[in-house]
């Protein structure tokens, strides 16, 4: 923190990163995106799908996830002569577009899921075809006939994709270097305390 020059590499080394990071989730945010216009497809194409959009998925939100690391990180090396404000400007962004591509995998989710009958809490679906053909009379005496079990791994991913990512990211937009702080010295080791916490 006291060299000066390897603090300024760090921060350019940020910059680079924070740039791949963001070209990378816009390819997250446009492979969901994709997924979602894939309205027709049967029971065995919508599981391949869903394999593929979870990898996205979680890709799409470890790379948010590096994005908040990046500001809070640039925050730092600038020891506050940049403002929190100025090095959180382009989380806003990527978070609303994070959040409108979530907007379309629920809803590709709830019309494939409702179309297909799928039914996540049971893990079970709507027998289609010459399956469902074949079981129509025994299902009007036993209604669970009607339906096939799924796998608890299937219904857990669409779950996760429809409800989206559980942890939101909260902005911090505290100027800690602006903050009062009370040193303490004790036993020749020195300790800050934080106006607020000192009270």
């Amino acid at each position: 923190m006291e060299n000066n020059e390897l603090r300024f590499s760090k921060i350019v080394q940020l910059d680079s990163l924070e740039e791949e990071c963001t070209q990378l989730l816009g390819q997250a945010n446009l492979t969901l995106a994709g997924f979602a216009k894939k309205a027709e497809l049967d029971y065995a194409a919508y599981e391949k799908a869903l394999g593929s959009a979870q990898d996205w998925f979680m890709y799409q939100k470890s790379l948010l996830d590096v994005l908040y690391k990046i500001s809070d990180l640039r925050y730092t090396l600038y020891l506050g002569t940049v403002s929190r404000e100025q090095c959180i400007a382009l989380l806003p962004t990527y978070s609303k577009q994070v959040s409108d591509t979530q907007v379309r995998l629920t809803a590709w989710h709830e019309g494939i899921t409702k179309r297909l009958g799928i039914d996540t809490d049971e893990t079970r679906r709507k027998r289609a075809g010459f399956d469902g053909v074949i079981h129509f009379i025994p299902g009007v005496f036993n209604d669970d006939l009607n339906f096939r079990g799924i796998e608890k791994k299937t219904a857990n991913m669409i779950t996760a994709q429809k409800t989206g990512h559980e942890e939101a990211h909260r902005i911090d937009t505290s100027e800690l270097y602006a903050e009062d702080v009370q040193l303490i010295s004790k036993d020749g080791k020195i300790y800050y305390l934080p106006e607020r916490k000192a009270e």
